[in-house]
């Protein structure tokens, strides 16, 4: 419990500062708000440091109850001393770790509207804050949100989400007269934000996240198929080889080689198949990679060596695949496509995934994951 409250006050509230100090090199409203958090608590300290002061002043306005109850334990207290110092020691550690921890944590956490600019996430931090705050972002207050950047790139940026609202199914946002309208709040695609979310703070955060990504990844491609998906590693402690001996059953395919103890799920987290349903083989199968990091692109390819070996099925009917947080931009789409084979990136995910009902389990994970986040400061 003492673990959790110094990584939420502490060290979750520094990171933020210092994410926050390296995406925004400029003064902004932040620092001065927090610099005259300074000046206030050493007045308070210089004034209500003496005790009889903040008598009096209780008393100036009209808490005489209240400032007599002060003095009388001041009076009757055993050790008058004791008391001073206790007070003193209290008037410290108000104004130096609790006033500035709070005005920090407000400040950086709590009050921030709008999440804060980063250069290369253009669009995703456009998306995240249509879907924190469910409420129309202008041009005017893009230009106000973010420093350095001129009008042209922000008309490119607009000019980029037009184009890909009209890859979406169900589009997320509509544009219109250089203003951005969100058409869904986070609550209700709590799975696309968390895809969002790893796209512009990457997935290094040990929150489960990816866990559930590989979930989200895994409904995606059922509902993709219409067909049935097998995920590695859920639930958890069930050895390779027992998974493989698994799908034997559920494919009817022959089993053959043993895999590696050593081998966790030999780079593929979810098989999707697309089964005759006449308990024989040579069904359609998609062996995919989930990657929510940022360097997805550096990941090895599946190793169909290995895979066609596992069980005695042909490469003919087997689909590599890789899904990703990411959005592929298209002049990397052939060059990711010949690495991973069938791409699953942020938009297939999204037009996929609400083609049916999320999973009720799921979603309720995934709503509680992404409220943490958005309590906790982005």
């Amino acid at each position: 419990m003492l673990h959790s409250i110094w990584n939420t006050i502490f060290v979750n509230t520094f990171n933020e500062v210092e994410s926050q100090k390296t995406e925004s090199a400029g003064l902004d409203k932040k620092v001065i708000i927090i610099f005259f958090s300074v000046i206030f608590s050493l007045v308070f300290i210089e004034y209500f440091g003496n005790f009889q002061f903040l008598i009096t002043s209780l008393k100036n306005v009209h808490l005489n109850s209240f400032a007599n109850y002060l003095s009388e334990l001041h009076t009757y207290f055993p050790n008058a001393r004791l008391f001073n110092l206790t007070y003193w020691v209290s008037i410290l550690i108000t104004c130096y770790l609790i006033i500035p921890l709070f005005i920090i944590k407000v400040i950086y956490c709590k009050m921030a509207k709008y999440i804060s600019f980063k250069l290369g996430k253009e669009i995703e931090w456009l998306e995240l804050n249509l879907l924190k705050n469910n409420e129309p972002i202008s041009k005017s207050k893009i230009i106000s949100l973010v420093d350095g950047v001129d009008e042209q790139t922000i008309d490119g940026w607009l000019s980029d989400l037009e184009w890909r609202s009209i890859l979406y199914k169900k589009p997320i946002y509509s544009i219109k007269n250089n203003k951005i309208s969100p058409n869904y709040s986070w609550e209700e695609i709590p799975e696309y934000f968390l895809c969002l979310y790893y796209a512009f703070k990457g997935a290094n955060d040990y929150s489960g996240g990816t866990g559930l990504f590989e979930k989200i990844s895994a409904q995606a491609l059922k509902n993709f198929l219409n067909g049935e998906v097998f995920t590695f590693g859920f639930p958890a402690g069930k050895g390779f080889n027992d998974n493989l001996d698994k799908i034997e059953k559920l494919c009817f395919e022959t089993r053959n080689m043993r895999a590696d103890s050593s081998y966790k799920d030999d780079g593929v987290d979810v098989l999707g198949y697309k089964s005759f349903q006449d308990n024989r083989s040579s069904n359609l199968y998609v062996l995919q990679q989930c990657a929510a990091g940022k360097h997805w692109a550096k990941k090895n390819a599946i190793n169909m060596n290995n895979w066609t070996n596992y069980l005695v099925w042909f490469r003919e009917n087997i689909i590599q695949s890789i899904s990703t947080v990411e959005f592929v931009q298209q002049n990397n789409w052939n060059k990711r496509t010949s690495s991973f084979g069938m791409l699953f990136d942020r938009l297939r995910i999204y037009n996929f995934l609400y083609e049916k009902t999320v999973d009720i389990e799921l979603r309720k994970e995934v709503e509680d994951w992404c409220n943490k986040k958005i309590t906790l400061g982005i």
